[in-house]
């Protein structure tokens, strides 16, 4: 899991606990053609897109999926889980932490006093 994710078991069980019922409800509930792709295995399918973005094929190859397929499942699940990540990971976290509180703290960055988060993403 780690070679082709980033995540390890542990990781990806935890992200899968923040989203499944979003995933799920909105997975369930559309209409149309039902995926024969369950929603824990759409997950990863989108974290591993996410890592080898350009490789279409190779990825198509992996999960037994055509390129327009994979595509599609991976839009629909990107929507669906950029709103919810959005929701949880920065308007409710930015709620809690503020400039203000920062200060307040002495927490802030040392060579960015006036950022307010700083983020380390590698894929």
């Amino acid at each position: 899991m780690i070679e082709i994710s980033n995540f390890n078991y542990k990781e990806f069980e935890c992200l899968w606990h923040c989203c499944c019922t979003s995933l799920i409800q909105r997975l369930t509930t559309r209409r149309g053609r039902k995926s024969d792709v369950e929603t824990l295995g759409l997950l990863f399918i989108v974290l591993c897109v996410l890592k080898f973005a350009k490789i279409w094929d190779l990825m198509g190859e992996i999960f037994d999926k055509k390129r327009p397929t994979l595509k599609r499942l991976f839009s629909h699940a990107d929507e669906i889980l950029s709103i919810f990540l959005y929701q949880e990971c920065v308007v409710n976290y930015h709620a809690k932490l503020s400039m203000r509180s920062l200060i307040k703290k002495k927490a802030q960055l040392k060579h960015f006093p006036f950022a307010l988060y700083a983020t380390d993403l590698i894929f």
